[in-house]
């Protein structure tokens, strides 16, 4: 009979590559995104042995692991701890609980893991009991060669990493080669840069790229609560090249008026306003900061410039709820306008790359952000933190930018509020790209966020056109084609059913909104209803729960008997529906924006 292996990690990239190499081996596998997922299997499969994540969503590691010991009929499952080199006290926590030993993420291949698989499941490491008394031949520590005896603060080894030389940082000699050649030659893709070939042309790029003096006074007043109109004119007026770019706009026809023409920076201040002319000074300066060129494979930072002028604006919008509206308001504006420096200096720099990149995706299936680090051996959130270091930017807007692109949920405020904001603008349509992220936010996203306060009312319209006039102003560009949105609308009706328990601020509605004829409600439509629409699409929380799960949408499908194109989107997708309905699968968001408009226009 087989032996059953559990994974528990929450990232793919991890997690399919191990279990693929343990079925070619002749093992059963499972597999879980997240403690609580893992603990729902056990509940109706056996497992011989357990790989588990310290750090996941939902619950972690060592939560799953003390619920596993407190559990009679379970408590003896062997465990092998999967860790960073930064989760020492976590792995000494987790001894305690009994594990078998554990694996740096950084420093093994998938050879030494299958052999320590092996040495578990065949009796050839001791098993260790829960309790704290230990049987003979068995330990409540983790066996020597994983777990250090000595308590000194260094990083242990890994057991599996034995076999293979080390490094001096520690990651291992793989045969010359980068240590990403191996998981690049599983999943099918070729490794195009070193992390230090990555970070030389990023640097080589960013090289005496840097704000002008002026800007760098003018968001230092921005983010000052002490700050006021006179000393921004002061400030801007030292520079003449800024000053006639402020004056130009100030006279634009955006701004006309019966009184003639301003010239004076002071002049300007007055007509178009404090915040305008700040936005205005920091965003020509910070564009010009960055590095020039198109990027490849369809990326137009045009486009990509107008989304940073969306978030901005909406993140300004959701910040003032906040304590100190006024100062959170202005930081929040310029951290919208930087959160994509570093995908615009990745697009333009690693044009080839990217395109690369995306066909890696297209073909395999793997994440874009997993294949990046792959292929080019650096995470986008350090490119992203190198850019913003480049530009001196200060540690108030580096910082809930860092956080927006760091692991989710963000705890930062700020850095909250810039996650709504740009899922908020690409449901307007003022996206990057087609292939730009798209999801609904839950109640409790929103308040966490917004600190529990109503979310202002957004008017969409007018900030669409304030959007489309900056940029045809800052890109000095007379271009249409920045005023069209992504994709073409229609007139066809479409039913959106969302749960109750969802926030109404809402990006999904809005893009359907913007794309074709939308009646929401929280419910499905009736059979008569169904005949007045040309689609369905479903945002539920859970695929397997609620008032909108797989139970409820397969009595409405019996029901109404129709063929109606429906497109069911979920935050949790822990099951899949019965095999009988094959045809109607729930996708997780978040999804691309293209992927909506696509069903829209097919309906």
């Amino acid at each position: 009979m087989k032996s059953t292996v559990l994974v528990v990690d929450d990232m793919p990239i991890i997690r399919d590559p191990i279990a693929a190499t343990l079925r070619t081996a002749g093992y059963e596998v499972i597999c879980a995104g997240n403690g609580k997922q893992a603990l729902d299997m056990l509940r109706s499969q056996q497992a011989d042995l357990i790989l588990l994540d310290v750090n996941m969503p939902v619950m972690d590691g060592l939560a799953f692991l003390r619920v596993l010991r407190g559990d009679s009929a379970k408590a003896q499952t062997p465990v092998i701890m999967l860790s960073g080199a930064e989760d020492r006290s976590d792995i000494l926590e987790a001894a305690k609980l009994g594990i078998q030993g554990y694996i740096l993420k950084s420093n093994f291949s998938l050879k030494d893991l299958l052999t320590r698989v092996r040495q578990n499941l065949n009796g050839s490491s001791p098993k260790s009991p829960p309790a704290s008394s230990p049987k003979a031949g068995a330990s409540n520590q983790p066996s020597q060669q994983v777990v250090p005896k000595s308590a000194a603060p260094s990083p242990p080894r890994a057991a599996v990493g034995a076999a293979s030389p080390l490094t001096a940082s520690g990651t291992p000699k793989l045969e010359g080669s980068d240590p990403n050649e191996a998981l690049a030659k599983f999943m099918g893709v070729s490794v195009l840069f070193t992390r230090e070939k990555c970070l030389e042309r990023a640097q080589k790029a960013l090289h005496g790229k840097a704000l002008s003096g002026v800007v760098a006074q003018v968001i230092q007043l921005a983010t000052s609560s002490g700050s006021d109109a006179a000393q921004l004119g002061e400030s801007i007026s030292h520079d003449p090249i800024l000053s006639a770019k402020v004056l130009r706009i100030a006279n634009s026809t955006v701004y006309a008026t019966s009184r003639g023409p301003v010239t004076t920076v002071f002049d300007a201040i007055k007509k178009i306003g404090f915040s305008t002319v700040r936005n205005i000074a920091a965003t020509v300066g910070i564009i010009e900061a960055m590095p020039a060129g198109r990027g490849r494979d369809g990326f137009d930072p045009i486009r990509s410039w107008q989304h940073s002028f969306a978030v901005a604006m909406l993140a300004e919008r959701l910040a003032s709820t906040a304590q100190n509206a006024n100062q959170a308001a202005a930081i929040a504006y310029l951290a919208g306008l930087c959160h994509d420096l570093g995908e615009i200096l990745f697009q333009t720099c690693f044009g080839d790359e990217c395109r690369l990149v995306q066909e890696a995706h297209e073909r395999t299936g793997y994440p874009v952000a997993d294949l990046e680090k792959v292929m080019l051996g650096i995470p986008t959130s350090e490119l992203i933190s190198l850019t913003l270091r480049s530009l001196s930017l200060p540690d108030v807007i580096c910082g809930p930018i860092e956080a927006m692109h760091g692991p989710a949920p963000t705890k930062d405020p700020l850095g909250s509020i810039l996650c709504l904001a740009d899922i908020c603008a690409n449901g307007m349509l003022l996206a990057a790209s087609p292939k730009s992220p798209l999801r609904g936010f839950t109640m409790d996203e929103c308040e966490r966020a917004l600190s529990k306060k109503a979310a202002p009312k957004l008017d969409r319209a007018k900030i669409r056109d304030e959007i489309f006039a900056l940029t045809m102003l800052l890109s000095q560009i007379s271009d249409p084609s920045l005023t069209t949105p992504l994709f073409p609308t229609t007139k066809s009706p479409i039913w959106l059913a969302r749960e109750a328990g969802l926030s109404k601020l809402d990006p999904i509605e809005v893009a359907l909104e913007s794309l074709a004829q939308v009646e929401s409600k929280n419910r499905l439509p009736t059979p008569e209803e169904t005949k007045n629409i040309k689609a369905l699409v479903i945002e539920a929380t859970d695929a397997s729960m609620g008032t909108l799960g797989s139970q409820n949408i397969a009595a409405f499908k019996t029901n109404c008997k129709t063929e109606l194109p429906i497109l069911w989107l979920v935050h949790q997708c822990e099951t899949s529906p019965a095999p009988s309905d094959q045809q109607l699968q729930p996708i997780s968001m978040p999804v691309p924006l293209e992927v909506l408009a696509k069903f829209v226009a097919a309906a």
